[in-house]
């Protein structure tokens, strides 16, 4: 595991990055990967083997053309936000991924259409399930023309969606089925890495917080429950 990850995360070939920071970008990926994206999939996976209802997992990778952080080429923790609730520049954390007071066209329909999945769910316990008198979203088409969002499956790897620019550069969205597992195999490796992360050695050392009573596949799994900020996953426990 360390072989692949060592490999995975090299410092990436950047002639115009001072070499003091010449391991960003690798330290940025491993981060977003080992300690959000992969205990993302960790809970997702566990919840779906154990929980009672269906869990509905999706991929931000929209990047909105007016974001400081555009040129990344890829969207940053948060970056979200603005479009679940529908409202460009609400708080002091939007303010800073998404500095512009209203949305454009392309973008309020992206906003229009996550909001609207996220109340679906709220109100049915499945985003697929239409609220009465609702308003026909192009988007939301789109999805239901692939047949929904899936419910998250270990053993399929298009059941979860990506949401993202239709192309790089500009500022159309688009809502599609993924087709490869979510950041596999690199997150097969961490998994490993996590699960045999000593819990006992650590507190022999010092550690003094109160997973100390805990077993090791709690730690594991508390790990992965507290990490789910990037990439929301929806949970519905049906009821008895």
């Amino acid at each position: 595991q360390s072989a692949y990850l060592n490999t995975t995360y090299n410092p990436y070939v950047n002639p115009y990055v001072p070499p003091i920071l010449l391991n960003y970008y690798g330290l940025t990926d491993a981060l977003s990967t080992g300690i959000m994206q992969c205990p993302v999939r960790r809970i997702a996976a566990y919840l779906t083997n154990n929980g009672n209802g269906s869990v509905y997992l999706y991929s931000f990778n929209y990047i909105p053309l007016s974001s400081p952080f555009a040129d990344l080429s890829q969207s940053v923790h948060g970056q979200e936000l603005p479009f679940v609730f529908n409202m460009a520049n609400s708080s002091a954390l939007t303010q800073i991924i998404f500095p512009v007071n209203t949305f454009n066209t392309d973008e309020q329909i992206l906003a229009w259409a996550m909001s609207l999945l996220w109340i679906r769910f709220i109100v049915n316990g499945n985003p697929n399930t239409p609220l009465n008198n609702e308003t026909t979203n192009p988007l939301i088409n789109q999805l239901s023309q692939l047949g929904g969002w899936p419910t998250y499956s270990t053993t399929n790897a298009s059941s979860y969606i990506i949401i993202s620019n239709t192309v790089s550069g500009n500022s159309s969205a688009t809502i599609q089925l993924a087709t490869s597992g979510y950041h596999s195999p690199t997150c097969a490796a961490w998994d490993v890495i996590v699960a045999n992360l000593n819990i006992t050695k650590l507190c022999n050392i010092g550690y003094t917080g109160s997973d100390c009573t805990k077993t090791n596949s709690a730690i594991f799994n508390t790990l992965s429950f507290f990490r789910l900020n990037p990439i929301l996953i929806l949970m519905y426990f049906a009821s008895s």
